[in-house]
C-alpha cells in the first residue's frame, strides 16, 4: 500500500478531503486518520447507503505482476482490479474492518490485509 499523494481525485473526492496521514506498517494495521465524508456520489452510485462514512483512498504495489483481486470485510464478492489502475477507496465500516489484497502470478503469489485497526474515524459531525 502507498499513500496517494495530496491532490490526488478518486471518484469525485479529494484524497485530503478523505484523509489525513495514512499509513500502514509492517503488520498491515493502518494508521491516520479518516474525516467522515457526505455525499459521495461517485463512489457508488447506486447505493445511497455508501455514499457516506469513512474512506481510505490507496495505491496497491505489488512486488509479483499478476493478477490483483481484492476483498474486504463488507464486500459480497472479490473485486479484480486492472494492472494500470491500482488505486482504489475503501469504504471502513469500523475498526474491525480488514481489506484482502491477493496478488496471483505465473510463479508466485501473495497475500496482504490490511487492518483498519490503528485509523482515527472521525464520526458524523
Amino acid at each position: 500500500m502507498t499513500p496517494l499523494p495530496s491532490g490526488t481525485q478518486l471518484y469525485g473526492k479529494g484524497v485530503d478531503e478523505l484523509q489525513s496521514g495514512v499509513t500502514a506498517d509492517s503488520d498491515g494495521v493502518l494508521h491516520g486518520t479518516l474525516h467522515y465524508v457526505q455525499g459521495y456520489t461517485e463512489f457508488n452510485p447506486s447505493k445511497k447507503d455508501e455514499q457516506e462514512g469513512n474512506f481510505v483512498a490507496m495505491h496497491i504495489h505489488t512486488p509479483i505482476p499478476g493478477t490483483v483481486t481484492i476483498q474486504s470485510s463488507t464486500m459480497k464478492d472479490p473485486k479484480e482490479l486492472a494492472e494500470d489502475d491500482r488505486d482504489l477507496v475503501w469504504r471502513v465500516a469500523d475498526k474491525n474492518a480488514t481489506l484482502t489484497v491477493k496478488v496471483k502470478g505465473e510463479e508466485e503469489t501473495g497475500e496482504t490485509v490490511f487492518k483498519a485497526s490503528g485509523l482515527t474515524l472521525e464520526s458524523k459531525g
